[in-house]
């Protein structure tokens, strides 16, 4: 298996960050932050997790970083369709779990 450069990175390009967030931290009142460090320290990267469980609203994003946040995740399921057909064909799902 191998390891991705700069994850940190690539969980905020995708759009991954968003979802995980949106979908699963905020209503928890939660919230992950990833800091990006230089291309050439990805290992420097920072990982946060923001704790407003005590917020009976929780956390929402502003508008506008909700837009950014989708249309990257959006174009990354996108991008990834063609796997993602191949992975229910194979496993019968795609996300595990669910059916």
């Amino acid at each position: 298996m191998k390891y991705v450069q700069n994850p940190a990175e690539l969980l905020v390009d995708s759009g991954l960050l968003f979802e995980i967030n949106r979908v699963i931290l905020h209503p928890h009142g939660l919230a992950l932050a990833v800091t990006l460090p230089d291309a050439e320290a990805a290992e420097d990267a920072h990982i946060k997790i923001w704790d407003c469980r005590d917020d009976p609203e929780g956390i929402i994003f502003e508008d506008a970083a909700f837009d950014e946040g989708l249309t990257k995740f959006t174009k990354m399921v996108e991008e990834a369709s063609d796997r993602l057909a191949i992975r229910e064909k194979l496993l019968g799902y795609v996300v595990q779990g669910e059916r």
